[in-house]
């Protein structure tokens, strides 16, 4: 038996492959995945956003650019729409909203503490920059609401650019 490990060396190779890929494997802790999807088109933008910690559901977000509505919902265990969540984008941006408003809409996440946001908020989070404005909005989705149609959780804006570019120009 011990000839044979000696005249055929691609054995051992194999064998510490095995090794080596079942001691790496045993090494790696296994690494959960989180996917989004953002999409655009003419005046409308749609994004996807996780809004339990377990990484298990997610919301969906959609943007009217044309009357500013931000609106979202969650899929209940039924497959029907449990929750809804909404925002008027142009009245947030308040004196900073443009005539003709351009949008872009991404999600992100984030973990604050407890007592910095009140309502409690999802870890995910929904930013809306207004691309003619420069002003990025930061929402978030509540985490408990109270009721099946809730609004959006206003967290932070902030101003990406410090000249407004004019549209057309």
């Amino acid at each position: 038996m011990n000839r044979f490990f000696v005249s055929h060396p691609a054995l051992w190779l194999v064998a510490g492959l095995v090794v080596g890929v079942a001691a790496f494997g045993l090494w790696l802790s296994p690494t959960p995945l989180h996917g989004v999807a953002t999409h655009g088109q003419d005046n409308f933008a749609a994004c996807t956003v996780q809004v339990s910690e377990n990484n298990n559901t997610e919301a969906l977000v959609f943007l009217d650019s044309l009357t500013g509505d931000l609106k979202g919902g969650v899929l209940g265990a039924n497959g029907k729409f449990q929750y809804s969540f909404e925002a008027n984008v142009v009245k947030d941006l308040g004196p900073d909203a443009a005539k003709s408003p351009k949008f872009l809409l991404v999600s992100g996440m984030a973990r604050f503490n407890s007592t910095a946001i009140n309502p409690r908020i999802a870890p995910g989070l929904i930013y809306v920059i207004e691309t003619t404005s420069g002003t990025c909005l930061v929402y978030g989705i509540p985490q408990m609401p109270k009721a099946p149609a809730s609004a959006f959780v206003p967290i932070t804006s902030q101003k990406l650019r410090s000249v407004e570019v004019r549209p057309g120009s």
